[in-house]
């Protein structure tokens, strides 16, 4: 029969173990109550980012050096949270061959309204050379222009890093026709 008491070896009296405290569960909640907080506000956030939505605003000047051109965008968060990111990034591609990107630097878009944010696209002049030059007959095995709406795509990127430290990003393709609609404002999904 096995006893669950102990005894002094030097003496006999019965030995009292300490009272326990609970200390590893309170550990465990002041571990676990944190990381939850963390989790709900990252969740918060990815929520309201991937709710964004977009309207064109104006151009805002062409730097013919740098083939670039200032853009202001109208930017609208439904949402109750408050959406922030590192940059937006669009690559501008037809036929595969990349046109030129847009880009959004760092944003933080309070809940439930409209900001203005300024952006750049920058346009591969490379490419926009040898595409019209073809089209003007003075290709030396390039295609011309032969622009095709329906064969352009626009990868989108948003970078929201964790913390401003581990990396994370949300990437979207558009078609030319939810560009075009977005830009101009006639999406239909416009909450504010």
């Amino acid at each position: 029969m096995s006893n669950n008491f102990k005894f002094c070896p030097v003496c006999g009296t019965h030995l009292t173990s300490p009272k326990s405290t609970n200390t590893t569960r309170k550990v465990a909640i002041g571990i676990i109550i944190p990381i939850v907080i963390i989790i709900v506000v990252l969740g918060m956030n990815l929520y309201a980012l991937s709710n964004l939505q977009f309207k064109g605003y104006e151009a805002t000047g062409m730097d013919f050096m740098n083939l670039s051109v200032g853009t202001k965008f109208e930017v609208c968060n439904p949402t109750f949270f408050p959406a922030s990111f590192n940059k937006l990034e669009v690559d501008i591609l037809h036929k595969n061959t990349n046109f030129g990107t847009f880009t959004l630097l760092e944003q933080n878009i309070p809940p439930m309204t409209q900001a203005v944010v300024y952006g750049q696209i920058k346009i591969n002049g490379e490419v926009v050379l040898q595409q019209l030059l073809g089209s003007l007959g003075f290709s030396q095995g390039t295609q011309g222009m032969n622009f095709d709406p329906n064969q352009m795509k626009f990868i989108g990127k948003l970078d929201a890093p964790i913390f401003g430290i581990i990396p994370f990003s949300i990437s979207h393709t558009f078609s030319a026709d939810e560009i075009s609609e977005m830009v101009q404002g006639n999406s239909g999904q416009w909450s504010c």
